[in-house]
């Protein structure tokens, strides 16, 4: 009786850590992983081509690299967002957002915040809400928990830093 209390227990414990990103992960998107030296690139590359007095955080990075494949993996439940619509809410940057988007390093950030604002003014929050739970996107607990509920998909998060 003793062995099956303590089996239990280590076994829920190995299955949680099966769900944690390994040492040095940031996320996990469709497969794709990108470590926190990437997200602390791609933060840099992105305050470097914005032009932005203020540093893009790595956790705001590594959230919008989360939302890019989150809301690419949903899409199909609001519509599709375009290339055409990703450059033309760019310009809010100037000439920085389209050279962003082109960017192979930031483009992930600045597509996940852009396709963001629209999924918010389109008022399907709710359906990304809801896909969180069914996606394979994963982020280190560092960057943020993925919510089910609440004002942001994210538990802690300020998704504003590319506007300022």
């Amino acid at each position: 009786m003793k062995l099956k209390h303590l089996i239990v227990p280590a076994m829920a414990a190995a299955a949680l850590v099966g769900c944690s990103p390994a040492p040095g992960t940031a996320v996990v998107v469709d497969g794709k992983t990108y470590s926190r030296q990437d997200v602390r690139k791609a933060a840099e590359s992105c305050a470097a081509i914005l032009g932005l007095e203020n540093p893009v955080s790595e956790k705001d990075a590594a959230q919008n690299i989360a939302l890019d494949g989150l809301i690419s993996e949903v899409e199909e439940a609001y519509g599709e967002i375009g290339p055409e619509q990703l450059r033309a809410l760019a310009e809010q940057f100037g000439e920085g957002g389209q050279a962003a988007l082109q960017d192979e390093t930031c483009a992930p950030v600045l597509r996940g915040y852009l396709k963001y604002s629209l999924v918010r003014q389109s008022g399907a929050e709710a359906v990304l809400a809801q896909a969180v739970a069914e996606t394979d996107v994963v982020i280190n607990p560092i960057y943020g928990d993925l919510a089910t509920s609440g004002p942001s998909i994210f538990q802690s998060s300020s998704l504003s830093q590319l506007s300022q």
